[in-house]
């Protein structure tokens, strides 16, 4: 429903109003089946997302800042930056999902999963594959072939069976998790409010630095935020 909701916006040129798609498709899921806000799975999965989604904001102002520091006006990014914003971006992702996560899952499992980190940027992308891909591909291919549709199924079965052996793998890393309290509702309330404050607070950007040395001369200040 998430998929298809952000398919929406993106047809209606909305595609960045991801919060929005998020909420539409809660609502849907919600109407359809009633009291899905008490499943684990529907708290854990809005969560990471919203985390990512925002969180990779605050990282696109950041890398964007990193990028420019000793650089003159009008010189290109150094190569090495396009490689790093690649990676680190990948790992950010992972991170944002444990930080968005890592309050549910005290909550439900007592547990904090430390390893999560390294394990999320390379089971979620099989996971995904394995469910949400195979299945929407195999969900339109059963109106042509089934026979086709019931081969890419087999195909995400053998993703999903790789990615849960990885999970078990990563579990067993020395201190791949700890145990810890179990925080009530309202402390998880504090904590996830905390965690918007932080997420919705104003980015700093990287002006123009053209526009910036120019209002620079012009007001005798500083400009660059």
């Amino acid at each position: 429903v998430m998929v298809l909701a952000y398919m929406l916006a993106v047809t209606i040129d909305r595609s960045s109003e991801a919060i929005a798609s998020l909420a539409l498709a809660a609502i849907v899921i919600c109407v359809a089946l009633p009291g899905s806000t008490a499943d684990i799975g529907f708290q854990l999965s809005f969560a990471s997302v919203i985390a990512i989604v925002l969180g990779m904001r605050r990282f696109a102002a950041w890398i964007a800042r990193r990028k420019r520091l000793g650089r003159l006006a009008g010189e290109p990014t150094s190569r090495n930056w396009r490689y790093a914003e690649i990676a680190i971006g990948y790992l950010a992702v992972s991170f944002w999902a444990t930080v968005g996560t890592a309050p549910l899952t005290a909550y439900h499992f007592n547990q904090f999963a430390i390893v999560g980190l390294i394990a999320n940027a390379v089971v979620v992308p099989i996971m995904a594959f394995g469910a949400t891909i195979s299945g929407l591909v195999a969900a339109a291919l059963s109106f042509i072939s089934e026979p086709l549709a019931r081969l890419v199924l087999l195909l995400g079965a053998k993703a999903l069976a790789v990615g849960n052996w990885l999970a078990e793998w990563f579990v067993r890393w020395p201190l791949a998790w700890e145990r810890i309290f179990t925080p009530t509702t309202l402390e998880l309330t504090i904590v996830y409010a905390l965690l918007i404050i932080w997420l919705l607070a104003p980015l700093a950007i990287v002006a123009d630095p053209k526009v910036s040395q120019a209002t620079e001369t012009a007001d005798g200040g500083r400009f660059g935020w």
